[in-house]
């Protein structure tokens, strides 16, 4: 695992990706350690009157998005993300 941090930016590289937070990181490890099969950041997609979202991750034998965030999301996240599902 290698760790960049810019002056408002932090990024990892672990497994071949580049996870943007240590919080995505930790899921893709324990994603690792069940054996999940997933992709990071796998596409961008067209929400709510052409808004763009990329959810974290999507598990391919699960047909699922997973987003990841802190405790608190702002509303407009949320929102993507249940346009999305």
């Amino acid at each position: 695992m290698t760790v960049h941090v810019g002056i408002s930016t932090l990024r990892v590289h672990y497994q071949g990706n580049l996870f943007r937070s240590m919080l995505e990181v930790r899921w893709a490890v324990f994603m690792d350690v069940l054996d999940v099969r997933y992709a990071y950041e796998p596409d961008v997609y067209k929400v709510l009157f052409a808004t763009y979202y990329k959810p974290d991750f999507y598990l391919p034998e699960l047909g699922v998005f997973l987003e990841i965030k802190g405790a608190e999301p702002e509303r407009i996240v949320f929102l993507k993300a249940k346009s999305l599902a």
